[in-house]
């Protein structure tokens, strides 16, 4: 079946990308996933993103902690 990060890769929307992660054990077999995505700025891209997370049967919970632009190097 694979990890949840390896279906998240996968199953989210066109357009969104799962640049890296770590798995952080919380207890009792609980892990938490905390991952960095990319994906456009525009209204309701964040909601999409969620929602699809959110489908995967191996979450249980969501909570995004940190929201910013990606540093673009411009010649």
């Amino acid at each position: 079946m694979g990890s949840v990060a390896e279906r998240l890769s996968t199953s989210i929307p066109v357009g969104m990308k799962l640049l890296s992660y770590v798995t952080e054990p919380i207890a009792f077999g609980l892990n938490s996933l905390i991952a960095d995505f990319t994906l456009d700025d525009s209204e309701g891209q964040m909601d999409l993103l969620e929602e699809s997370i959110k489908k995967d049967e191996g979450v249980g919970e969501i909570e995004v902690i940190n929201v910013s632009r990606q540093s673009v190097r411009i010649n």
